[in-house]
């Protein structure tokens, strides 16, 4: 086990006790500071209770697939996530998908990450993966009204704000943009793998549709059981891209299943 002691602790012959997470049941490990530098696979799933018209309370959400990147200066951590792949969950009969195409086409956005090396604890502040819309500071409202010029075509596809296909149910394709305000909170298992809890928050706005059942926009909340939102972060190569983090997911290396 590492153990880097202050003077004071050395006196006293003590250690710095690894983190315990109770809500995971397991511990973390310690690390060398810098450790957690290079890219891994990060597959999160944030579930979601819709409170939709006429059908009631319905899961839903989705599983995100990205690439992280994080480089260690001596002092800290400055991390880049990539959306490489998004799998949405079915929800009273409705079938939507976003294409490879399109998630990819997500911006790149910077993590705020905090890792505590000798707890074997990792954090973040919160932090805002953006679908379609720019120009929007922490502090603004997301936009709501169809028009709205920091609305734009994300995928290129000359359609407006992000596409996402439907069938099932009702079979179309929505044009939505999306504020998804997450962070993550866990544990260190080693200098490859870490995983833990996400709390989240999905602010959409349908732009329009192909068909006006689609328009229907319900009000939704994180769901309630935190184990339902969490997170599980792999080491993969240095060189390793959206390509690689998408190969690994469909070969099983890495796994779609809660760690904990």
């Amino acid at each position: 086990m590492i153990c880097r002691v202050a003077l004071l602790a050395l006196a006293s012959g003590a250690c710095v006790e690894p983190v315990y997470d109770d809500r995971l049941g397991v511990a973390g490990v310690p690390v060398d500071e810098g450790a957690l530098a290079g890219r891994f696979s990060l597959v999160s799933s944030a579930a979601d209770l819709a409170h939709l018209p006429l059908v009631g309370d319905q899961v839903s959400g989705g599983m995100s697939f990205l690439l992280v990147e994080r480089s260690w200066d001596g002092v800290g951590y400055a991390q880049t996530n990539t959306l490489c792949r998004v799998l949405n969950f079915d929800v009273a009969g409705l079938v939507s998908e976003v294409s490879e195409a399109t998630a990819r086409t997500v911006p790149p956005f910077a993590v705020p990450t905090l890792i505590d090396h000798e707890r074997g604890a990792v954090s973040t502040e919160r932090f805002a993966e953006l679908w379609a819309v720019h120009d929007l500071d922490d502090g603004d409202a997301m936009p709501t009204a169809p028009d709205d010029p920091r609305f734009y075509d994300m995928d290129s596809d000359d359609k407006p704000g992000a596409t996402m296909a439907t069938s099932g149910l009702v079979s179309g394709e929505v044009y939505f943009a999306q504020r998804k305000l997450v962070s993550y909170a866990g544990v260190v298992r080693g200098p490859d793998e870490s995983f833990g809890l996400i709390t989240h928050k999905k602010e959409a706005t349908v732009i329009a549709a192909t068909d006006d059942l689609l328009l229907t926009q319900g009000v939704r909340e994180q769901h309630p059981d935190p184990k339902e939102s969490w997170w599980h972060e792999q080491r993969q190569a240095d060189d390793a891209s959206c390509d690689e983090v998408g190969a690994a997911v469909d070969d099983g290396s890495v796994s779609m299943l809660r760690p904990f």
